[in-house]
């Protein structure tokens, strides 16, 4: 994690592909994150330069910077129980956990055989992540135990009227 730079000169250095908000404040004295139940204060983006960035509308720099991924990332989205941390899709196949106090994400799941361009929580159950991918499969991460089910989609089939 690097602390961040103004918007204009230290945002992403490529396109910004997500966002994503949530109820979680930066204490700006300690440089950690704590729960905000009034409303959504940060957000988070991921570009093609590799990187996910924390932002708050209050500052004008981001006030921190997720870099592990080795290819453009396509989602980022907050857990819904847990405001201190994140999940990312990205092209580099891997679907990671993340918590804004820790230098490096928590875990990395190799999670397709083609670029992952979705993921998201079940918002009942925290250990329970999804993602989506190009290789056309949708699974089901249950994080405690690194299971994984797999959905694939079928082909798509074009049917015909008759003329």
């Amino acid at each position: 994690m690097r602390e961040g730079g103004d918007l204009k000169q230290a945002g992403h250095s490529r396109a910004t592909r997500c966002f994503s908000a949530s109820a979680t404040a930066w204490c700006r004295s300690c440089g950690r994150s704590r729960a905000n139940a009034t409303g959504a204060d940060t957000l988070l983006s991921g570009s093609w330069d590799f990187t996910i960035k924390l932002w708050s509308p209050r500052a004008v720099r981001s006030l921190a910077t997720f870099a592990e991924h080795q290819h453009s990332v396509y989602s980022a989205i907050w857990s819904p129980s847990n405001p201190e941390q994140f999940a990312s899709a990205s092209g580099d196949h891997t679907l990671k956990i993340w918590d804004i106090n820790e230098p490096h994400s928590v875990q990395t799941i190799l999670a397709h055989e083609g670029e992952v361009l979705s993921c998201d929580w079940n918002k009942y159950n925290d250990f329970i992540v999804v993602s989506g991918a190009v290789d056309r499969t949708i699974r089901v991460w249950v994080r405690a135990s690194s299971r994984t089910r797999t959905h694939t989609q079928p082909e798509r089939t074009r049917t015909h009227a008759p003329i």
